[in-house]
């Protein structure tokens, strides 16, 4: 299964409600391998290794050319915390994409590179 075909299923399932961030991190796992990068969301900073969960999503949207709505929703339990409580100051990288999109993202250097064989 192609990386594409992998990632309809998993929003599928995240919108189904059994699958959360920790499954989207394990997705990405299994198909790249993470390479701590910095990055740029908007006015945010987060140096190499900061924020790395984030850091993957970003990349793995970017990658797969996601649409803003679609690389939310990999961040599963943490874009439904945020829907909840939207004057809340909690998971700063998802309430700044929602505001700026992929014009606010900017890497320093690529942080994924695909597996030529996913793992299991």
């Amino acid at each position: 299964m192609n990386i594409n075909e992998a990632i309809r299923i998993h929003l599928a399932s995240v919108s189904a409600g059994h699958a959360n961030f920790d499954d989207t991190l394990a997705l990405i796992d299994k198909h790249f391998e993470y390479l701590p990068a910095g990055f740029h969301n908007g006015p945010l900073h987060s140096a190499a290794g900061e924020n790395a969960g984030s850091c993957r999503v970003f990349a793995l949207g970017q990658h797969c050319n996601l649409n803003e709505t679609d690389t939310l929703n990999l961040f599963a339990q943490h874009y439904q915390q945020v829907l909840g409580d939207p004057a809340g100051d909690s998971h700063g990288n998802i309430r700044q994409f929602i505001s700026t999109g992929w014009s606010g993202i900017r890497f320093d250097n690529q942080p994924l590179r695909a597996r030529t064989e996913p793992i299991e």
